[in-house]
């Protein structure tokens, strides 16, 4: 596949799975890439408190014209009416989301009446939905409003953000053009932000024909970040195209995340690709990305078998984490089979993952799990990972299991953690359980004894 993004071309090579394995070890060339509803009676039901708009509201038998606003039948006087009979009820709804709405749309009605209203609730609320309605019509109005009525300068920038929300929802020129006039800081930064992101939702190609011309400041990379990650999710080929132009950076690295995810979901196999043809830096995130995308779909399979075949690759301890994280969540049973083929080292790290997974999601199946694994060092693993929730789950039977652990370092280590949580809740079964102990020398029962018998439930204050 190959796309063009003003002028900037990449080749995507649906050449399978082993293609790609070839680029992961160094085994095949990288692609080359050139740069960068008969009546009857009704019942007579009572007007409830929240149906107040009724007697405005259109009835719904009445077909809505295209264009109509709901509360077009209400003039001012009404609104200020509703508003302060919603204002006055008990119901949080009303109270709240209702009056909301009603400022909002009383403010495209008549906005100085509705924010006068909002002022004198002194609801910052109301005055921001009253606010963003009158930026949609007449930004620089709203602008002024704010500058008559609000001293405190904190807060005034607060509601400032819905002015130019409002305003780039509807000129967005307009509000780009007042929002550089702010003299360099936070203030003007939020609010090219606001504008920079409402903008990008209804021209993006004119908003990175700005960015072209626009002042590097300090803001500059998270506006710029914002927008080509809204273009890679729109755009997922062509925003893959501008990444690989981007020479090697911080920023490079961090989108080509987005970029990988975003191209994934559709092409796990050309994913690949165009990441393997990536620096170093920013290949490592992609592939990362990829391989979590693929390994929590239905082809969870491939994508651990793609990394099990790839153990050369530079970062595959960490595609192979990332790939049986998702599966120990997700696909425990079938990551349990694949560990009887895997080598040594990548069983441990699958069974420490399933063990954290297991023991908070399905508690009884990971103690069936651990109980059918052989006195090993995989045992091992998985018994020290899951034991805090075998400690919260039946203290006593932590107990007794960790006496059964064949390391004596770990079996005390396990011994004492369960203690620790037994002689909290019943410090004399703990202290039983430890003088029975078979598997403990007396120097070690009386160590531990001294540890368990440091907290009671009188060192607890309770009132």
């Amino acid at each position: 596949m190959i796309v063009r993004y003003k002028g900037v071309i990449v080749v995507f090579i649906g050449m399978g799975i082993a293609f790609t394995a070839g680029l992961l070890t160094g085994d095949s060339s990288v692609p080359e890439v050139e740069q960068c509803v008969d009546p009857v009676p009704s019942p007579v039901v009572q007007e409830r408190e929240g149906d107040f708009l009724r007697e405005k509201i259109a009835p719904a038998s009445v077909p809505a014209v295209e264009g109509d606003s709901l509360f077009a039948n209400l003039d001012s006087q009404d609104f200020q009416r509703l508003a302060e009979r919603a204002a006055a009820s008990s119901d949080v709804l009303q109270n709240q989301s209702m009056l909301r709405v009603l400022v909002g749309e009383w403010a495209m009605d008549d906005p100085e009446a509705a924010l006068a209203y909002a002022a004198r609730m002194n609801r910052d609320d109301l005055i921001r939905v009253g606010l963003l309605q009158m930026a949609r019509s007449n930004g620089v109005a709203a602008l002024g409003w704010l500058q008559s009525n609000v001293s405190d300068v904190a807060r005034r920038r607060y509601l400032q953000l819905s002015v130019y929300q409002g305003m780039a929802g509807s000129n967005p020129k307009q509000a780009l053009a007042l929002a550089e006039n702010i003299p360099q800081g936070p203030e003007r930064d939020e609010a090219l932000s606001i504008v920079v992101d409402e903008w990008s939702k209804q021209d993006i190609d004119s908003v990175f024909d700005w960015i072209k011309t626009a002042e590097i400041t300090p803001q500059f990379s998270s506006i710029y970040t914002s927008v080509m990650m809204r273009y890679m999710d729109e755009n997922p080929e062509a925003g893959a195209a501008l990444l690989t132009a981007m020479l090697p950076c911080e920023l490079k690295t961090t989108l080509a995340a987005q970029s990988a995810r975003a191209l994934a979901d559709s092409d796990v196999t050309g994913a690949l690709v165009w990441a393997l043809g990536l620096d170093a830096g920013a290949q490592k995130n992609a592939v990362l990305n990829i391989i979590d995308v693929w390994s929590s779909g239905d082809q969870f399979p491939e994508a651990l078998e793609y990394v099990l075949s790839n153990p050369k690759y530079e970062h595959y301890n960490e595609l192979f984490e990332a790939a049986v994280i998702n599966l120990s969540y997700n696909h425990e049973e079938d990551l349990m089979r694949a560990m009887e083929t895997m080598k040594d080292a990548d069983r441990l790290v699958a069974t420490e993952r399933l063990a954290v997974a297991l023991s908070t999601t399905d508690f009884p199946q990971c103690d069936q799990w651990i109980s059918s694994l052989p006195i090993g060092q995989q045992r091992d693993v998985a018994l020290k990972n899951a034991f805090d929730t075998y400690c919260n789950s039946d203290v006593s039977q932590a107990y007794y299991l960790a006496e059964t652990e064949e390391n004596e370092q770990i079996r005390v280590d396990l011994i004492q953690r369960a203690l620790t949580v037994w002689a909290d809740v019943n410090p004399e079964a703990a202290e039983q359980a430890l003088q029975n102990s078979t598997v403990l020398s007396e120097v070690q029962k009386s160590r531990l004894l001294e540890q368990i018998k440091g907290v009671t439930l009188t060192d607890y204050l309770l009132p």
